[in-house]
């Protein structure tokens, strides 16, 4: 999907997606800062001067029902970001687009995927 010569990077700290603050200040003209959600963990190649994220993830000390359905919300938002980012990346090169999620919460990890399937349609 991407040349050799681009860098992939994880960043595992707290971070914002650009592309995420950039869909928001479309959404929240008159807003003045404009902040998206804060990733604990996520796998970005690096495209000339722009990163792309192909994966992300949360991370929970503990098996917490209300964080859990909060973060999962949360990731698959992003998680809609990253797809969208790739699809802008790739050109509109005819191939499987879908971006990685990752939850952990205390001794429980799920790895899923978003995949476009049609425009529009993210499943």
């Amino acid at each position: 999907l991407f040349h050799p010569s681009e860098n992939v990077r994880v960043i595992s700290a707290e971070s914002e997606y650009q592309l995420s603050i950039n869909e928001k200040n479309i959404l929240y003209p008159k807003k003045k800062y404009i902040h998206g959600f804060k990733i604990d963990i996520r796998l970005v190649v690096d495209i000339k001067e722009e990163e792309i994220d192909l994966a992300i993830g949360e991370c929970a000390k503990h098996n917490s029902d209300a964080k859990s359905i909060k973060d999962e919300d949360k990731l698959l938002r992003e998680a809609k970001d990253a797809v969208d980012g790739i699809i802008q990346s790739t050109s509109g090169r005819d191939c499987q687009l879908m971006a990685y999620f990752l939850q952990m919460t205390g001794t429980h990890c799920s790895l899923s995927t978003l995949d476009l399937a049609k425009n529009g349609l993210y499943v």
